[in-house]
Protein backbone atom coordinates (compact mmCIF):
# COMPACT_ATOMS: atom_id res chain seq x y z
CA UNK A 1 0.00 0.00 0.00
CA UNK A 2 2.81 1.83 -0.18
CA UNK A 3 2.46 2.90 -3.94
CA UNK A 4 -0.94 4.23 -4.94
CA UNK A 5 -2.45 5.69 -8.29
CA UNK A 6 -5.00 7.43 -10.04
CA UNK A 7 -5.66 9.56 -13.44
CA UNK A 8 -5.93 12.75 -13.63
CA UNK A 9 -7.93 14.37 -16.84
CA UNK A 10 -8.33 18.23 -16.55
CA UNK A 11 -11.05 18.49 -13.35
CA UNK A 12 -11.82 14.90 -12.97
CA UNK A 13 -9.83 12.24 -11.09
CA UNK A 14 -10.49 8.94 -11.32
CA UNK A 15 -10.46 6.35 -7.87
CA UNK A 16 -7.49 5.47 -6.36
CA UNK A 17 -5.73 2.13 -7.38
CA UNK A 18 -3.66 0.49 -5.21
CA UNK A 19 -0.46 -2.30 -5.20
CA UNK A 20 -2.01 -6.26 -6.28
CA UNK A 21 -3.53 -7.95 -4.28
CA UNK A 22 -3.17 -5.15 -1.58
CA UNK A 23 -6.25 -3.33 -2.59
CA UNK A 24 -9.91 -3.99 -3.03
CA UNK A 25 -10.41 -4.08 -7.05
CA UNK A 26 -11.99 -1.33 -8.52
CA UNK A 27 -14.82 -1.29 -11.30
CA UNK A 28 -14.00 2.63 -12.42
CA UNK A 29 -12.88 2.91 -16.26
CA UNK A 30 -12.23 6.07 -18.34
CA UNK A 31 -12.63 6.62 -21.41
CA UNK A 32 -9.63 9.06 -23.45
CA UNK A 33 -11.23 10.27 -26.99
CA UNK A 34 -8.63 10.57 -29.39
CA UNK A 35 -6.44 13.49 -29.51
CA UNK A 36 -7.21 13.87 -25.66
CA UNK A 37 -4.83 13.30 -23.03
CA UNK A 38 -4.72 12.53 -19.42
CA UNK A 39 -2.17 12.31 -16.35
CA UNK A 40 -1.39 9.02 -14.51
CA UNK A 41 -0.39 10.26 -10.95
CA UNK A 42 2.13 8.00 -8.91
CA UNK A 43 1.54 8.51 -5.13
CA UNK A 44 4.55 6.47 -2.92
CA UNK A 45 4.34 6.74 0.77
CA UNK A 46 7.85 6.11 2.16
CA UNK A 47 6.18 5.92 5.87
CA UNK A 48 4.33 2.48 5.15
CA UNK A 49 7.71 0.99 5.30
CA UNK A 50 8.68 2.89 8.42
CA UNK A 51 11.82 4.21 9.49
CA UNK A 52 13.95 1.59 8.17
CA UNK A 53 12.61 1.94 4.97
CA UNK A 54 15.61 3.99 3.39
CA UNK A 55 17.27 3.49 0.55
CA UNK A 56 16.82 2.94 -3.51
CA UNK A 57 12.98 2.22 -4.75
CA UNK A 58 11.23 0.63 -7.50
CA UNK A 59 7.66 0.87 -8.48
CA UNK A 60 5.89 -0.17 -11.79
CA UNK A 61 2.65 1.27 -12.21
CA UNK A 62 0.56 -1.45 -14.75
CA UNK A 63 -3.17 -1.26 -16.43
CA UNK A 64 -5.45 -2.86 -19.05
CA UNK A 65 -6.62 -0.68 -21.84
CA UNK A 66 -9.06 -1.27 -24.97
CA UNK A 67 -6.65 -0.29 -27.49
CA UNK A 68 -5.29 -3.45 -29.54
CA UNK A 69 -1.99 -2.14 -30.21
CA UNK A 70 -1.61 -1.05 -26.43
CA UNK A 71 -3.64 -3.98 -24.31
CA UNK A 72 -1.21 -3.55 -21.19
CA UNK A 73 0.95 -0.31 -20.21
CA UNK A 74 3.25 -0.31 -17.92
CA UNK A 75 4.96 2.79 -16.25
CA UNK A 76 7.54 2.60 -13.72
CA UNK A 77 9.61 4.81 -11.58
CA UNK A 78 12.53 4.99 -9.24
CA UNK A 79 13.86 7.24 -6.12
CA UNK A 80 15.84 6.86 -3.64
CA UNK A 81 14.26 7.27 0.07
CA UNK A 82 16.19 9.18 2.74
CA UNK A 83 15.72 10.00 6.55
Amino acid sequence: MCTKAYLEKGNEKSAEFGMKGMSAPSDWKGTLKPGESAYVVAVFDPAFHCPSGVGIISRNISFETNDPDNPYLELSFEGTVVK
